[in-house]
């Protein structure tokens, strides 16, 4: 019985040293593959990146995560702020006119 479970026990080492050498090898070729492409996207960033303002990429980068012209976007929302606050700015004097407070106040 001694030497049976011996040969079991070879047997099983034999066995978990392949499964070892085929994940080894599985893990080697996924290495070649993630290497090469990041040698790919490193290629492409250099090329992309020449004449490009670090502004220009945060610009596309948050564009491309909002779904929208941020830029543009911003600014309309800006001038809509000021605009607004100019209108309720002229209504609320014109309301302190018609209440009669603006006689003899400055306004």
């Amino acid at each position: 019985m001694c030497i049976r479970d011996s040969i079991a026990s070879v047997r099983a080492i034999a066995k978990f040293a392949q499964s070892v050498k085929t994940i080894a090898e599985e893990a080697e070729t996924v290495k070649k593959r993630a290497q090469a492409n990041i040698g790919k996207f490193l290629e492409t960033y250099a090329k992309k990146r020449k004449g490009v303002q670090p502004g220009d990429v945060a610009k596309a980068v948050l564009n491309g995560v909002l779904g929208f012209d941020v830029a543009n976007t911003v600014g309309t929302l800006i001038k809509d702020v000021d605009l607004w606050s100019a209108k309720s700015g002229g209504i609320y004097i014109d309301v302190y006119k018609r209440q009669g407070m603006g006689q003899g106040h400055a306004v």
